[in-house]
């Protein structure tokens, strides 16, 4: 079964009000700058829209990035721990199920 989460989040995105904190300010600058680093190896920009796909099962969250000429390119994989319930979609409130689906995260629904 596959969890697929679309966030789209583009520089205008990025432009209005997002939740910010302390420990936001600190992690960002503790990666911002390797991150850029690998986006520009790729040909990417930071800032870009991205789509973020979850696998249950093999355990695998990608993170592709849109590139300049519209097409989106796998930036980098990371491997899942462990998820919550099995497989399948999430039926109900407390299934202990984590939800499938697509899902447009903008800056509102950042934390």
């Amino acid at each position: 079964m596959i969890i697929l989460l679309a966030i789209f989040i583009s520089p205008q995105v990025f432009a209005t009000n997002i939740p910010s904190s302390a420990r936001a300010e600190r992690s960002i600058a503790s990666v911002e700058a390797d991150l850029r680093k690998g986006l520009s190896g790729k040909g990417l920009e930071y800032g870009s829209p991205i789509f973020i796909r979850i696998f249950k099962d093999p355990g695998v969250l990608e993170v592709w990035i849109e590139s300049d000429n519209g097409a989106v390119v796998n930036f980098k994989n990371y491997d899942i721990c462990t998820f919550s319930g099995n497989l399948g979609p999430k039926l109900k409130e407390g299934d202990n199920q984590s939800p499938e689906g697509f899902y447009f995260v903008n800056s509102g629904r950042l934390n």
